[in-house]
């Protein structure tokens, strides 16, 4: 929660808003020194969590799905030439001199330490290309069970530090609530989004709307995928339609104009 506000408990309780608290996620960063075990360890907030596309710039290589997108956005690397400061700190102490340069070996690698209620994933679909000198889209269709995204492997620990509640008793399993895809390169487009409504799904194009066949909505052009808890969606689904209703109503009745009589 300090890592919100810069270890400043005021500051993250005047800046702590609804928006941070259901779309904003965070992610804990480690450095595990293979030599001493000390970790390390920082805390980075999003608003998006981006994931990148394992193969996908292989000609030939099949699309992965979005548990391998995800796999691949967390896992743990070697760092074969890491300063551990402990490490220093114990030769300093073992010799009687001042030592500040001993290698070690480390792991990296990431966890979630928040999961929001609402998390926006987007797919690394923009990828620069050495061979070129320029930037490229990378376009597959990712396999994505939009009933079932879990987030579980994947997180720092066995509680929510923000709400105290176990992770096993309110797993962070997803499903999908929303789509946008891009159509073009990587300099711009045309942005459609699906939005699932009820047990439907409904495509927005600008001004055209209409419902779509779920096996529509995920394809090689798939961007952002909106995604709520399980266990809460029901009532994120509720307070949607609630929202709709009273937009309609208050729309009025819409006043039609009897073209052959001329105003006044």
């Amino acid at each position: 929660m300090h890592s919100w506000s810069n270890k400043v408990p005021s500051a993250f309780r005047k800046g702590y808003s609804p928006i941070i608290k259901n779309f904003y996620g965070q992610t804990q960063t480690c450095v595990r020194c293979e030599t001493c075990g000390t970790v390390s360890e920082k805390f980075d907030p999003w608003v998006v969590l981006k994931v990148p596309i394992p193969g996908g710039d292989v000609v030939g290589a099949p699309a992965p799905d979005t548990p391998a997108c995800l796999k691949e956005a967390f896992h743990e690397e070697s760092i074969l030439a890491y300063d551990c400061t402990e490490c220093n700190k114990r030769a300093s102490i073992a010799t009687g001199a001042i030592v500040t340069s001993i290698r070690t070996t480390a792991t990296r690698f990431d966890r979630i330490s928040k999961a929001p209620s609402t998390l926006i994933l987007q797919y690394k679909r923009s990828i620069f290309k050495k061979e070129t000198g320029t930037p490229t889209k990378i376009r597959c269709k990712i396999a994505t069970d939009l009933d079932h995204i879990d987030l579980s492997p994947y997180m720092a620990y066995t509680r929510d530090p923000f709400t105290n509640r176990s992770i096993a008793e309110h797993p962070p399993v997803y499903e999908v609530s929303a789509i946008i895809e891009q159509w073009g390169g990587t300099h711009g487009g045309h942005y459609v989004s699906y939005v699932r409504q009820g047990e439907a799904w409904v495509e927005y194009d600008d001004s055209s709307t209409g419902r779509v066949d779920p096996a529509r909505v995920i394809s090689q052009d798939s961007y952002l995928l909106f995604m709520t808890l399980k266990h809460e969606a029901p009532e994120a689904r509720s307070q949607f339609e609630e929202s709709i209703e009273v937009f309609r109503a208050s729309l009025g009745t819409p006043v039609v104009q009897d073209s052959s009589v001329s105003p006044p």
